[in-house]
């Protein structure tokens, strides 16, 4: 019931991030291409992780970086805005005093099913054809990026959540 309420919800999905929210996910976006890197352990999915420092979304990570901060590709940021989107609609309630009961298995889902018809990590192409059907590296690609900013994204929202507990407790 909540998985079909979520992807019904996908529709209205198109609703724009604040250009502040946007600039934040795409530096998560960075963080996710950072710690998949080490993870993942084919040399072409790792590649199409990066971008470049060009693209006017990765001006926080311009900003902030020393040189080692990670400027994620298109793909992965597209990846990473739908994550938000879903997870902002479902899950965070700046106000609320409870918790969603949203899994980030069914967003995954959720995410996949968006990323279905839609051209993505199109410089994977002959490489998605190499890999054996069950084993499909760019739907294990989206679905990679999309746990790792979900993580990054409850243990926001879970500390968020504790602090305004710990705040109501104290009054």
């Amino acid at each position: 019931l909540v998985f079909h309420l979520i992807c019904f919800y996908g529709v209205c999905l198109l609703a724009c991030l604040s250009t502040c929210s946007t600039k934040i996910v795409v530096y998560i976006a960075g963080f996710v291409v950072f710690k998949l890197k080490s993870s993942l352990h084919c040399e072409e999915c790792v590649s199409a992780l990066f971008g470049c420092h060009e693209n006017v979304l990765c001006s926080l990570i311009k900003n902030k970086t020393l040189g080692r901060l990670i400027y994620p590709s298109d793909d992965v940021i597209t990846i990473c805005m739908t994550c938000e989107k879903f997870f902002h609609k479902v899950v965070y309630h700046v106000d609320s005093s409870t918790l969603s009961r949203v899994s980030s298995h069914e967003i995954i889902q959720c995410v996949l099913e968006v990323f279905l018809n839609k051209s993505v990590f199109v410089s994977l192409a002959n490489h998605m054809l190499e890999c054996e059907p069950l084993s499909n590296h760019l739907i294990l690609l989206i679905k990679a990026v999309a746990e790792k900013y979900l993580q990054v994204r409850y243990y926001f929202a879970g500390r968020h959540f504790t602090a305004k507990q710990i705040e109501h407790e104290r009054v």
